[in-house]
């Protein structure tokens, strides 16, 4: 085993424990970590570390004191803790698919954040929320572009966790994954009816690059755009729709 001394870390971070064994100690406290056992650590969490020496593997995911303060201004119990706690299940999973979906991490950390206390933010009378069909709505327009969770959040008035959490359970998708979907059915209306490039296509409909798009499309429709554009030219091929 590796030990670490006592230390702290600048800014607050998650991590994910992929593979190995890892155990982290605060005054006469110890968390011991198993494989996708998910922690969160507070801005200058002070702590003592012991590591597999072989074959441990990490996510973090850290956080700027600018966004920290952004996203936990609500919850003082977080934004003022000094000692780390394990996540809820869910966190782990939603963590586990930034393995295989980083670009959604913009939407994805919120709904991370949000599983440290489960009753935080209140989700009020269990109705569905009035700003629902605004935030569709800016959605739909805008998703060519690059729309966050914390920008929208700012237009509706809301705090981003709130935002990220209730989006979810009402549209079935994160933020991220709405967009994204949108993002494929355009893409897919372009290799259908045009030549364009598909590095052209990507940046058009919104994508960062062409590696994301092909991600995403794989992720929606089973396959590579490429192979798409060649069943429409004539080839065989076979193509699950996806619905926004």
């Amino acid at each position: 085993m590796r030990h670490c001394r006592s230390h702290t870390h600048e800014q607050a971070f998650f991590s994910l424990l992929l593979k190995g064994s890892y155990r982290e100690y605060f005054g006469r406290s110890e968390l011991r970590y198993y494989p996708f056992t998910l922690g969160f650590h507070p801005t200058v969490t002070e702590h003592a570390d012991e590591i597999a020496a072989v074959g441990t593997r990490f996510l973090l995911i850290h956080l700027s004191n600018e966004y920290s303060q952004r996203m936990l201004e609500a919850q003082p119990a977080l934004r003022n803790a000094q000692l780390p706690r394990l996540c809820n299940a869910r966190g782990s999973w939603l963590a586990t698919t930034l393995l295989y979906y980083p670009h959604d991490m913009e939407s994805t950390v919120p709904e991370m954040l949000s599983t440290l206390l489960p009753d935080w933010p209140t989700t009020g009378d269990g109705r569905r929320p009035k700003w629902l069909p605004r935030a569709l709505d800016l959605l739909l327009c805008e998703y060519t572009g690059r729309p966050t969770v914390i920008d929208l959040a700012q237009r509706l008035d809301l705090h981003p966790v709130y935002l990220a959490r209730q989006f979810r359970r009402w549209s079935g998708h994160s933020v991220c994954e709405f967009v994204n979907r949108l993002r494929v059915c355009l893409a897919l209306e372009k290799l259908q009816r045009s030549e364009m490039p598909l590095a052209e296509i990507a940046l058009a409909v919104g994508f960062a690059d062409q590696s994301q798009f092909t991600k995403a499309f794989r992720r929606y429709h089973g396959t590579t755009p490429g192979s798409v554009r060649r069943a429409f030219a004539g080839n065989s091929g076979t193509l699950r729709t996806v619905q926004p």
